[in-house]
């Protein structure tokens, strides 16, 4: 079997699927948030998530959010507003949440804040994010190649949703 290599864009978009990854209940039915169409979007989602944690977080964790908040707002400041490019640092931050959480999993609180250094426009993932962003609309060689059937509307479906 041949399947497409994936990109940056695929990571970006399966992390806006809105996956609940606290309830692995079949009850658990949470409408999917809309993706991000500003850093504005972003600054909220983050500023009421910061609100959360007071009252349900410890300090640390509360410190922890508030810092991936006022980098998203440091950011914006000169950041593009062009809606496609605020879903590259709602990725970003995503994936730091998640590599909190599973430090906190796995090493402890100690090493989970260790992540809150990483809130930098000199981060790896952050560039990577912002020098693949040039290329984010346009159609990769890999998913150019002849297909047939089923996989074909599926990329014509996925090219329709894009635009």
């Amino acid at each position: 079997m041949h399947f497409r290599r994936a990109v940056i864009k695929d990571e970006v978009a399966t992390t806006e699927s809105g996956v609940n990854m606290w309830d692995f209940s079949s009850k658990n039915s949470l409408p999917t948030p809309p993706q991000a169409s500003s850093l504005s979007d972003l600054i909220g989602a983050l500023s009421s998530f910061h609100k959360f944690a007071k009252y349900f977080y410890n300090k640390d964790t509360k410190r922890f959010i508030g810092a991936a908040r006022d980098f998203v707002i440091a950011y914006a400041d000169s950041a593009n507003p062009d809606p496609v490019m605020a879903r590259l640092p709602t990725h970003w931050i995503n994936c730091k949440l998640g590599k909190f959480r599973n430090r906190l999993i796995t090493e402890g609180l100690r090493a989970a804040l260790l992540v809150q250094k990483e809130f930098s426009r000199t981060d790896e993932q952050l560039i990577a994010l912002k020098e693949y962003y040039p290329s984010w609309q346009k159609p990769t060689a890999s998913v150019n190649h002849q297909r047939g059937g089923a996989a074909d509307s599926i990329v014509r479906s996925n090219r329709q949703q894009e635009s």
